[in-house]
């Protein structure tokens, strides 16, 4: 070699500076653990769904649901009495309003089940 040439050795970048450890046995089974806990939970939350949709398939079924007022009826299309038990106890009236019931004489004769799509 010449006096004076320095040797150079060029260096390959490490593709990865921090590598990350193998994980130990230990780590190992606490990770599968999480997954199955997972899984079961998952599997919980669909069996509650079915479940729930069921139940609301059964009701439908019974005749139940929400029940609205149709309208257009003498009843739905009269005005609070003033008089009536329910009607003292709106705020309007003078009440607390706790009951929260509408007038007795406002009472809907063609009541319908309101059936909406969210329940199929």
């Amino acid at each position: 070699m010449a006096k004076g040439a320095a040797l150079t050795r060029t260096r390959t970048p490490n593709p990865n500076p921090n590598p990350k450890p193998s994980p130990t046995p230990g780590q190992v089974a606490k990770e599968a653990a999480k997954e199955e806990t997972a899984r079961a939970r998952q599997a919980q939350r669909e069996e509650r769904a079915r479940l729930q949709e069921q139940q609301k398939a059964d009701r439908l079924a019974r005749g139940g649901g929400k029940r609205q007022r149709c309208g257009v009826c003498v009843g739905c299309r009269a005005g609070n009495c003033g008089k009536c038990s329910c009607c003292l106890d709106m705020p309007r009236f003078g009440g607390t309003g706790g009951r929260r019931q509408p007038c007795k004489y406002r009472a809907c004769s063609q009541l319908a089940v309101q059936v909406s799509s969210d329940w199929y």
